[in-house]
């Protein structure tokens, strides 16, 4: 195995651990959308590079984009209902 491919699986793998962490950081108020942006955008590199080369760490990937996907729904539900709670009691 030559260095560059050494280097490219040592890359994937870290995007794939880091897609994990900030998947679980997601779940964060307020700061969550941008964590779970950042999964998005590691985690398709990470994909990237694993369609060439195996991925020991692909599970990781896979438990940060369910993360982030659960935390962007969560998040975008509770922002829509103070919203039209706002709304509501603007109109009454």
């Amino acid at each position: 195995m030559s260095a560059t491919v050494a280097d490219a699986k040592i890359l994937m793998l870290r995007r794939s651990m880091r897609s994990l962490v900030y998947g679980l950081l997601s779940f964060l108020p307020i700061l969550g959308f941008g964590f779970a942006v950042v999964t998005f955008k590691v985690s398709w590199q990470a994909w990237s590079t694993e369609r060439q080369l195996w991925n020991a760490a692909r599970s990781y990937r896979i438990a940060g984009m369910i993360c982030a996907i659960l935390a962007s729904i969560f998040w975008t539900v509770i922002l829509v209902l103070i919203v039209w709670n706002i709304a509501h009691q603007a109109y009454s």
